[in-house]
Order: structure tokens, then sequence, then C-alpha cells
């Protein structure tokens, strides 16, 4: 994660078991914010999948706030840090009781407002006004993205949301090719209250899922990039609407051993 702050550049970098570094001279050199080993409850945290390595997944900060530090632990916590690392505080305040994925956090974006923010998880995607005092439940592991990892903000139109990810979550993959993961795109004008899926181009089962997406904004709207287990990249050029698939029979684009879940679908390569 690149922060910029005053014409200066500060990289961080997150690494499982879960760590924190930083770097102030452009990757020359790096420490660690050792803070972040001293979270209460760290021994604590895991991944129900062997070997239950935790890991940091996400690293945010606001132009307007760039003291103010948010780190996803997957899983184990949402920390935010007043000063720059020093110390850590856990919020807690978007959990519900029948959580089913204890603190799975994703990733955290925000809008121009460093109050209003997004986090994504896998009990769905949280929505704050308040910087994280307290949350609206947006979409919730049974919707059509119930396992989501990738939001975006239009920067246009920062009420239009980009969301994606899987329809399960990874325990419920399989290697049958026959079976979908109904990797989705969904997108929402209203901040969050209704979504619409945007399909048009992708196969009725991508290859695996969808493990990474990116966002390039253009004056004329974003175009998306997403990578799927089985070693595809599908492009959209106008905002999702419609999608072409632009390489294939790349290595996988996973997150540790997630493609290990579509065998068929790697060695058809």
């Amino acid at each position: 994660y690149a922060r910029e702050n005053g014409g200066t550049t500060t990289l961080f970098a997150g690494t499982q078991p879960p760590a924190l570094y930083r770097s102030d001279d452009l990757g020359q050199t790096w420490r660690e914010v050792r803070s972040l080993r001293g979270v209460e409850g760290n021994k604590t945290w895991t991944i129900p999948a062997p070997p239950h390595l935790p890991h940091v997944k996400h690293i945010s900060s606001h132009p307007a706030e760039p003291a103010t530090l948010y780190v996803c632990v997957e899983q184990g916590a949402l920390l935010r840090s007043f000063d720059d690392g020093a110390a850590w505080h856990e919020i807690t305040s978007y959990e519900a009781p029948d959580d089913f994925w204890h603190r799975d956090m994703h990733r955290i974006i925000y809008t121009a407002d460093p109050r209003n923010i997004y986090l994504s998880g896998g009990e769905g995607l949280y929505h704050s006004r308040d910087a994280g005092e307290t949350w609206d439940h947006l979409t919730t592991r049974f919707d059509a993205v119930g396992y989501p990892d990738a939001v975006f903000i239009d920067p246009a139109d920062e009420r239009t949301i980009y969301l994606s990810g899987s329809h399960k979550s990874p325990d419920a993959w399989t290697a049958d090719p026959n079976v979908s993961t109904h990797s989705g795109f969904l997108r929402s004008r209203d901040g969050g209250a209704s979504w619409e899926a945007l399909r048009d181009g992708l196969p009725e089962r991508v290859g695996g899922t969808f493990e990474a997406l990116a966002m390039h904004a253009a004056p004329d709207g974003p175009s998306f990039f997403a990578g799927t287990c089985g070693g595809e990249v599908f492009a959209s050029e106008d905002g999702g609407e419609r999608w072409t698939c632009a390489l294939h029979g790349l290595p996988p684009v996973s997150k540790v051993g997630h493609y290990k879940k579509f065998p068929a679908v790697t060695a058809a390569r």
C-alpha cells in the first residue's frame, strides 16, 4: 500500500503470519511496525483451513487523515491507529451474534469523507458514516456475492459502488468442473442499498473464482480487470457493462492455495 502525505510516499506491506512493515524511501529499506504484534488477542487470530495462518490482507488510510491507518487481518481483526501505527485499537462494532465467519476482514475503502467508509469481509459488505463506530450491513453471505473481496467506489460518483467475489466462501468451493463458484461482479448506484449483476460476456462457469480485481479510472469511466484461479483475465472497458476474456493460460491468479480447489480448471490450461 502506498500513502501520499505532503509530497512524501510511504509504502506499507502486510505479511503472513500477521506483521506490518513500512518503507519511507520507496522500498530501499524497510522496518517493522512492531506495535501490530502487540495487539491484544492476536494469538487467537486464525484461518479455518490448514495451515491456519492468518495474514494482513489490506492496509488503508485517507488523504485527509494520513496518520489514521486501518489494517484488515484475515481472520482476526479490524484494526485502527490514530498515530501512524504507534498504537492500535480493534473495531468490533460490525459484529453480530450469528456471524459464521468470525472477524473475517477483507478490505476497507473510503469516500471523499474519511468518516464514510465501506468494509468487505466474509459476512458481506458494511457501511459506516462515523469512522467505524456504527455500521449498516448492506449485503450478507446469503446474497449473490456472498463472499465479497474487492470493492471500489466510482471516482466520478461516490454513490456508485462495485463489488466482486464469489457466491459462496472458499470452504464451499468444489473441484467439480460442472459446478460454478458463481463469481460475480455487482454495481450499486445508491450507496449499496440495491445491486445489479453485470455479467454480459462472462461465462456461466468462471474458471475457478475471481481472486483479483483492478480498476483503472479514466475520464470516460472506469475499466476493470478480473483475474481467476484458472489463469484467466477478464476485462471491461465500460464500467463492467460488457466483459471479454483478455488473457488465458496464465498461472493461477490466486491467494495462497485457493487454486488447488479447482484442479480440473488448472490442469486444462
